[in-house]
């Protein structure tokens, strides 16, 4: 049997009404997902940490997992300014970390990435970057500043193309929350800043504070970062055999490199070597001890670069 309209109608009413009532409970549900936050909250330097997902393997798919375009990021701040996103980005799924995505007046996009305290953005809880930053910003052509506030990075093992193709890449800072950035765990970089070509400071890598004996691969880790004029590499360590090729190629006006605790001597494979310096000209490179100095000194001759190398 049909129904009256007018009871047609009533239904139709009484059915917008309950979309309504359900998409703001959706909403206010979502914006309030931290209340049931479920995750392994540890604690670091006295505050809460929360972990941060993985990206995907997909080079060209969205960022961390999202529908947002990474060709169009030119900004990205973790853990600073203090805003709650619509977008979840925890480990676990539980709203620990949340993303949101703002249209600049160009049409690129500004990312910010925050640590949650209930429903509130909190900035001082540190985000673990978890174990593996591989490709993290691969594909972010736009790309120009990336800012960290509050993070940890003690439990990464893989920094490989992190910042791989970034060309417009200008800054990666810290902003002054770090005066080292503790890496143990660090054990490949190969290609990490590949492409950078506008890139002039590297000053979030020189703060770094490796594992002994442990960093293995970091070939072609600095590759045509055409603009970097030094790198203080004096914390670097190296394990028993390391990959080093093509570390410094394409670094057309790097003149000062420090590496003033790296064993380069036991380099896997360590001929030729112009594939460590490439095109580089009148380079002063500050070395471990007389071994690295002889090794170094004999890299330039069969380079065909002219340089010094120095005992730190």
């Amino acid at each position: 049997m049909k129904k009256e309209k007018k009871s047609h109608f009533n239904l139709w009413i009484y059915v917008i009404i309950t979309v309504c009532i359900l998409s703001s409970s959706i909403a206010y549900s979502a914006l309030n997902a931290t209340l049931k936050i479920t995750g392994d909250v540890q604690i670091i330097n006295g505050n809460n940490r929360y972990v941060l997902r993985e990206q995907n393997s997909e080079r060209e798919g969205g960022f961390l997992g999202t529908d947002i375009d990474r060709k169009k990021i030119k900004t990205i701040y973790f853990n600073q300014p203090p805003v709650v996103g619509p977008y979840d980005v925890s480990k676990d799924g539980d709203g620990s970390i949340m993303m949101t995505c703002t249209t600049r007046t160009d049409g690129y996009y500004s990312i910010a990435i925050t640590a949650i305290d209930g429903t509130s953005a909190d900035p001082s809880i540190t985000i673990d970057m978890g174990t593996s930053l591989y490709e993290f910003f691969y594909g972010c052509e736009a790309l120009e500043e990336v800012h960290f506030g509050w993070v940890d990075f003690s439990n990464v093992t893989s920094m490989a193309y992190m910042f791989c193709g970034c060309k417009n890449l200008t800054v990666v800072s810290t902003d002054g929350y770090y005066k080292t950035i503790q890496v143990p765990k660090l054990d490949d970089t190969d290609y990490m800043f590949e492409n950078c070509e506008n890139l002039t400071d590297m000053s979030f890598v020189e703060f770094f504070q490796f594992g002994v004996n442990k960093l293995d691969y970091c070939d072609f880790m600095f590759y045509n970062c055409k603009k970097i004029v030094s790198i203080n590499l004096s914390n670097l360590t190296l394990s028993s055999s390391p990959d080093v090729d093509g570390m410094f190629l394409g670094c057309e006006q790097l003149k000062t490199i420090y590496l003033n605790k790296a064993d380069f001597t036991k380099a896997y494979d360590p001929s030729p070597p112009i594939l460590y310096l490439g095109s580089l000209s009148g380079v002063t490179i500050y070395v471990l001890n007389e071994a690295n100095k002889k090794w170094w000194e004999d890299a330039l001759v069969q380079s065909h670069v002219t340089g010094t190398v120095i005992i730190a």
